[in-house]
């Protein structure tokens, strides 16, 4: 894993853990040697629209896990300035936060990072970091971004107070800071995650599909089993109000794909996490304006270039949010008789799921079977 952060005099990496008033069990407080501080009081002639509210206040406890230890010390260092103006990089991680000469690095002007190899892949409690703080100073377009990628083509960022993306990594909402001796700390909220996924016992076919899917989760670093119910009301009722990772079939229409998009992005399919969502299919518990909107416009509409048009809109919307993860399309069959009614759905006359019972599409197939005629037609 490493570590980008932009124009920082030194760094210092740790392991994970929520903020909490009392160390929750299995963690504890982070201790820390600070830097004795270079100036006192509160600054009172600094002004800056996105600065934190200075309160002259120490920062507090700060847990982790029980035996979280220092990854950055002595790692290797990069930098956009290969020749900093004052000191070496080095000494980003030599261990020292003094904040007086010889203690810090400068780099030179325009934004510059700095990046820390940390050899391995590692799951991160705590960033702390320190900027030059012998004299009060406003430390703004500060991004921090981790990455198993050296390139950094891909990564989480887990701080950034450029509010007007001049540094050009994106828009933060962060706080402009000024920097302290107790430096910068940062909650990556780097919990390793577990990922169990439930499923009845009985069902062999979802059992398969769950043990490759946790299987391949397991291959990219998720921590993931398969947690066998014992029967349908040990599994639906929080299923369906996805208290626990599941597989779950998609109740969207099947012969157009409005069903599914009102399912899973209108307001008026919406249901309340922790609530049955099993009237609407809503199971991810996500809504979209935009896409409400639209989805209104083609339930009044019944021209098939604007459907279409409104279909690609919200093909859009789907990708860019991906409320869920679609797995496989599920095969849909049924049996039917033409010795009175034809007219069914068929391969060549698809009009919605062959199944009877299945709305909307239900009302489909009760306004265009008919009795007589040619079966399939």
């Amino acid at each position: 894993m490493v570590y980008r952060t932009l124009a920082c005099s030194a760094l210092f990496l740790f392991a994970l853990a929520p903020l909490a008033a009392q160390a929750p069990a299995g963690k504890e407080e982070l201790k820390l040697k600070l830097p004795k501080p270079m100036f006192v009081g509160t600054p009172t002639n600094l002004r800056s629209p996105n600065l934190e509210k200075v309160t002259g206040k120490s920062r507090g406890a700060f847990y982790v896990p029980a035996g979280t230890t220092l990854l950055s010390l002595k790692k290797k260092v990069t930098s956009s300035d290969n020749a900093p103006v004052i000191g070496e990089l080095d000494m980003i991680t030599d261990g020292g936060k003094e904040g007086g000469d010889g203690f810090f690095v400068e780099l030179g002007p325009t934004p510059q990072w700095v990046q820390i190899d940390l050899g391995a892949s590692h799951p991160l409690h705590a960033i702390l970091l320190w900027h030059f703080h012998s004299q009060a100073r406003v430390y703004r377009d500060v991004v921090v971004k981790v990455s198993d990628d050296p390139t950094f083509k891909t990564g989480t960022t887990v701080y950034n107070n450029d509010h007007d993306n001049s540094a050009k990594l994106g828009a933060g909402t962060d706080k402009e800071y000024i920097e302290v001796a107790e430096g910068r700390l940062i909650d990556p909220k780097g919990d390793p995650v577990k990922l169990d996924i439930h499923v009845i016992s009985g069902w062999s076919d979802w059992v398969a599909s769950n043990q490759i899917i946790t299987r391949n989760l397991r291959d990219i670093g998720i921590d993931s089993d398969v947690a066998l119910e014992p029967d349908w009301g040990a599994w639906y009722p929080s299923a369906s109000s996805t208290k626990f990772p599941t597989l779950l079939w998609q109740g969207g229409s099947q012969g157009s794909p409005y069903g599914y998009f009102y399912a899973n992005l209108s307001k008026n399919a919406y249901i309340p996490a922790g609530e049955d969502a099993t009237a609407t299919g809503n199971w991810e518990h996500f809504a979209h304006d935009k896409a409400t909107s639209l989805l209104d416009q083609w339930k009044v509409s019944l021209n098939p270039a604007k459907q279409q048009q409104i279909a690609t809109q919200l093909q859009k919307i789907w990708l860019a949010q991906l409320p869920i993860v679609p797995l496989f399309i599920g095969p849909r069959w049924s049996t039917y008789s033409t010795k009175y009614f034809h007219c069914y759905c068929t391969k060549k006359n698809f009009f919605g799921d062959p199944i009877f019972t299945t709305f909307p599409d239900n009302i489909l197939s009760f306004t265009r079977i008919c009795p007589g005629g040619k079966s399939g037609a």
